[in-house]
């Protein structure tokens, strides 16, 4: 009989933007060490479907600038799946974005932009990961 696994695959999905960007994080975190797996969803209707059928660890957000789409993703989350790191991912990062999506509710703001980028995407992925696995054990 083989041991069990010390680390449980992780399920992330990513919301709008291009598909790319959910192979792109799923090699960045599985490079930097993280068992995850990472979908894509559509739009926000297909969210919905989503949720209704079980819940991700973590779920980014894709917008150019946050607003409405995380404005209501959140409130989506909020009423299906309380508890879930919604992060606002784009195409760049800028304080300005980020204090828009830290005010609208989102975990923090994540780019897949350069190398930093990619670093603070890790690190931010350990912080929640930190979060959800205490949550679960309290």
């Amino acid at each position: 009989m083989s041991a069990p696994s010390a680390q449980a695959t992780a399920v992330a999905w990513v919301l709008g933007g291009p598909e790319e960007n959910t192979r792109i994080i799923e090699a960045d975190l599985r490079q930097a060490g993280h068992a995850i797996r990472v979908g894509w969803i559509a739009d926000l209707g297909e969210l919905g479907d989503a949720l209704d059928r079980g819940l991700p660890d973590l779920l980014f957000c894709f917008e150019f600038l946050p607003g409405d789409l995380l404005k209501e993703t959140i409130a989506l989350c909020a009423s299906l799946a309380p508890g879930l790191p919604v992060l606002s991912l784009g195409p760049s990062a800028s304080a300005s974005a980020t204090l828009a999506a830290l005010t609208l509710g989102a975990a923090d703001r994540v780019t897949l932009e350069d190398d930093h980028a990619l670093e603070h995407l890790d690190l931010v992925y350990r912080r929640e990961s930190q979060r959800g696995r205490l949550g679960r054990e309290l």
